[in-house]
């Protein structure tokens, strides 16, 4: 399967601290800052954050709002930590959006920054820089176009497939496989002329189907709406409710009947990655994705269940639930080592902020801000932009990492 990061610590789970950051580099930091900057407002943003509830800030009016119309950034907070999303994609219907990694830049390199849409090396950034929310189920992957079945950029700007073996089960309360199908991406690419993108083009046969015999369809998923898609009759579904579709296309991105997209209980899992697709490290080959057998030579892998990853358990079934660039994964600036006498010993960082067990200096399993990182923002008008940073996190009492929190967040506006 292409490589994924590693991020399941015991400790993290049973303290339900989420992986909500990532790494933070410096791009030529040291340029002198911008002889004029759109960046001509500043603000900031105090949360004192209760278990389960949403916070949300208006970039605009540079006020904290209500969740439900005018914000551009949410701050949820789950366990002790947070996630964080845009007014943007599968979380609302904004224009918003978060530049790349988002912690792809240090913030005294976002301070030299003239604009929204100019780096600090004076290059121009196009919009599609900024990455929008998506959803999360089996279909969606790490890549730069959130696909665990398509590939951006092996051969131009084509969108090819990896042919992976996705499972898809319409009872995700059961591990059980034996009425899910197996469903492979095989292209996306087609219309009138054959070469128009929208186009996802599917094969699946169902878990047990000793015949070797699939049923395909191509989906015009070029427009606007989504389209549903029943696999038991292989049609589209006018009238979609919760129980006569499994999947929904609009272009290359992909929901299914669960979660915060549906009614149903559909569930998907990652079965397989066609060997020779990727190398160790996760790139793709492009050989394998430009031979022309490749669609003829990974259709066996369509019924092969012995080459198959399964459900273990129901609740390795994806569900769709919101992903966004503003929670990548932590990294580890100190390996966590176990077995000490004051406990674990751990520093990892999450982008927004650090945290810290058995490291001197701090409280075991506090957070402490990062702010020599930051991101830079879209907001939902699609022409207002923001830098921010997360300042400081003053705990009530410092001894206590139970105790109440307040997050402290720095902004520089640049409006439209």
């Amino acid at each position: 399967m292409t490589p994924k990061s590693s991020l399941l610590i015991p400790l993290l789970l049973s303290l339900g601290l989420a992986a909500c950051g990532g790494s933070s580099n410096s791009n030529n930091a040291s340029t002198p800052p911008p002889a004029t900057s759109s960046f001509t407002q500043t603000a900031e943003w105090d949360i004192t954050p209760q278990q389960g509830e949403s916070y949300c800030y208006d970039i605009i009016s540079q006020t904290q709002s209500s969740c439900e119309n005018d914000w551009d950034i949410k701050f949820v907070m789950d366990g002790r930590t947070p996630a964080f999303y845009t007014n943007s994609g599968a979380s609302g219907e904004g224009k918003g959006g978060a530049l790349g990694g988002p912690f792809d830049y240090d913030w005294e390199t976002l301070k030299n920054f003239p604009s929204g849409l100019v780096d600090n090396q004076g290059e121009n950034l196009v919009a599609a820089a900024y990455l929008v929310d998506s959803l999360d189920n089996a279909f969606a992957g790490d890549n730069s176009i959130g696909s665990q079945v398509l590939e951006y950029g092996v051969s131009g700007h084509l969108l090819l497939p990896n042919y992976s073996v996705i499972l898809v089960t319409d009872d995700n309360t059961s591990e059980s496989t034996d009425d899910a199908y197996a469903v492979q991406f095989t292209g996306y690419y087609g219309g009138n002329s054959g070469s128009a993108s929208g186009y996802p083009t599917l094969r699946w046969a169902k878990v047990g189907n000793s015949q070797g015999e699939e049923s395909t369809a191509i989906i015009d998923a070029s427009h606007d709406q989504w389209v549903h898609f029943d696999l038991d009759n292989g049609a589209i579904v006018d009238a979609p409710n919760g129980s006569n579709w499994h999947l929904a296309f609009n272009r290359y991105n992909v929901k299914t009947n669960s979660g915060i997209s549906g009614e149903g209980k559909v569930g998907t899992f990652l079965a397989a990655v066609p060997d020779g697709f990727y190398d160790d490290k996760g790139h793709p080959n492009s050989n394998a994705f430009l031979d022309k057998n490749a669609a003829a030579n990974t259709l066996p892998l369509l019924f092969d269940e012995e080459a198959w990853e399964k459900p273990s358990k129901a609740s390795d079934w994806q569900t769709d639930a919101v992903k966004s660039s503003l929670n990548p994964a932590y990294v580890a600036e100190i390996s966590p080592v176990f077995g000490g006498p004051n406990g674990p010993k751990m520093q990892l960082n999450y982008g927004w902020y650090r945290y810290y067990s058995g490291i001197e200096g701090h409280t075991n399993h506090t957070l402490a801000a990062a702010p020599e990182n930051g991101v830079m923002l879209r907001a939902r008008d699609g022409e207002t932009y923001a830098r921010l940073h997360l300042t400081t996190i003053n705990y009530e009492d410092p001894a206590d990492f139970n105790s109440a929190t307040t997050w402290t967040f720095e902004l520089d506006i640049a409006p439209k």
